[in-house]
């Protein structure tokens, strides 16, 4: 990773709504059953909402497509 990164971690999770905002408002209200160490710098913790350019590609598909076989 570059030296100006602007975060040297990343976490993904996948939310489906109806919307950007109601899945930020599902995840906001969900926080508090998420452990959060002490470690994390909140002051610096960035959070992106982001939307998928094509299909969903997991380690499974990519397992296939090394086999020979058709990745979805």
């Amino acid at each position: 990773m570059e030296r100006d990164a602007p975060c040297r971690y990343a976490a993904f999770y996948e939310l489906e709504a109806e919307s950007l905002e109601v899945a930020l408002a599902n995840a906001n209200e969900g926080m508090g059953r998420f452990f959060i160490s002490d470690a994390v710098d909140l002051a610096t913790a960035h959070a992106y909402p982001l939307t998928p350019l094509g299909p969903l590609f997991n380690s499974s598909d990519e397992a296939r497509a090394h086999a020979g076989g058709a990745a979805v």
